[in-house]
């Protein structure tokens, strides 16, 4: 399955790259402002081109590393590939970025020690892009997450995996036991007990949100985006774990602007396809007229207002703070702009009392009325 995945890059493994690299570069900025170096670890990076030429995660990084040559700070790329071919592959496609790659041949949970001496105390963030639940148990997850320093991970998971090893809690297959204790270590648990009494439940989805429970317990703050093919459905998710506000704002515009790009290429991929059957798309969803954009912005905002008012009646709180509050019931889907309007508005109409500073700055507090 490894081998056919890097032949050709699909439409959803373009959109992660799209998002992870829109991501690397808000978090180097920002914490390259206070570090001389940020360091990015490619846990999985497979040979770093695919067979029809795309750049993969690794060259996509390097590329980015260099690009910054001449500002205060700089990016260092860790990859590490377990697959002898890949690893050989990998090497000879990132000799030209050699003063900013280092690669580690190995299972990324072999190379977790080394990879936290070299990377020390400066910020880093993880990339884990696995096939399955191998090489990401909670033993090594946790090590990466208890850094003191700053620390962001971006990891997939294929529903599909989980729904696969919990499907063999009742086999008889020889294999069975095996495949339920990695689904056991991938949790963290002593017993298979605690995610199977999920599973009977509420089935993959209860897995996916126990995990996100284990992994805000891990990190401050967790969020899943859906990648999607061009056609709507699921591939897998992306899970992004931080200690840090900022670090959750900054993946919620990211995710935001990704999806806003991920929609007009499905518009376009419906227009096309329209043409191409000689129809022409007039009405939306349920036979209704589409909303127009400005519709749309207004009724985020309009979300934005209801909220705000019910979490925070009668307390003072910096806009970072209110950002992310609210991330758990709105990640993806408003922007920074979005929640400046929503904050001008309430103090236009009385329900923010003070407003400290300009609305568009983090720093800023608002006071809201009992």
């Amino acid at each position: 399955m490894a081998e056919e995945h890097f032949d050709e890059l699909k439409d959803w493994s373009a959109r992660k790259h799209a998002l992870l690299h829109a991501y690397l570069d808000g978090f180097v900025r920002i914490t390259g402002s206070r570090d001389p170096y940020v360091y990015y670890v490619d846990g999985f990076a497979g040979p770093g081109l695919y067979v029809d030429g795309n750049k993969g995660s690794p060259i996509l990084a390097a590329e980015y590393a260099q690009s910054l040559a001449g500002k205060t700070y700089a990016l260092r790329c860790i990859n590490v590939e377990e697959d002898p071919d890949n690893f050989a592959s990998l090497t000879a496609n990132t000799v030209n970025y050699a003063p900013v790659v280092t690669n580690l041949p190995g299972a990324f949970g072999d190379q977790v020690d080394q990879i936290l001496g070299m990377v020390k105390q400066q910020p880093a963030i993880f990339f884990l892009d696995p096939f399955g639940l191998k090489g990401i148990e909670w033993r090594y997850l946790s090590r990466v997450g208890q850094r003191s320093s700053i620390t962001e991970i971006l990891m997939r998971v294929n529903p599909s995996d989980l729904q696969r090893l919990a499907g063999f809690w009742n086999s008889a297959d020889p294999g069975a036991a095996a495949k339920c204790q990695l689904l056991t270590d991938y949790f963290g648990f002593s017993s298979r007990d605690e995610w199977l009494k999920v599973w009977l439940s509420d089935g993959v989805e209860g897995l996916i949100n126990l995990y996100m429970t284990r992994l805000r317990q891990l990190f401050k703050f967790a969020y899943r985006c859906a990648i999607r093919s061009i056609n709507g459905s699921l591939k897998y998710y992306l899970l992004f774990a931080t200690h840090h506000a900022k670090g959750a704002v900054l993946m919620n515009d990211t995710v935001y602007l990704r999806e806003s790009d991920y929609q007009r290429d499905v518009q376009e991929f419906k227009e096309n396809q329209a043409t191409l059957g000689g129809q022409a798309r007039q009405l939306g969803f349920f036979g209704k007229i589409d909303p127009t954009p400005e519709e749309i912005e207004a009724d985020k905002v309009r979300v934005l207002k209801l909220d705000l008012q019910k979490r925070f009646a009668g307390k003072t709180l910096s806009r970072q703070s209110m950002r992310a509050a609210l991330l758990d019931e709105h990640f993806g889907r408003y922007n920074k702009p979005h929640f400046t309007r929503a904050l001008s508005e309430l103090k236009n109409e009385g329900v923010i009392v003070v407003l400290s500073g300009p609305a568009s700055e983090d720093e800023t507090s608002a006071t809201f009325k009992p």
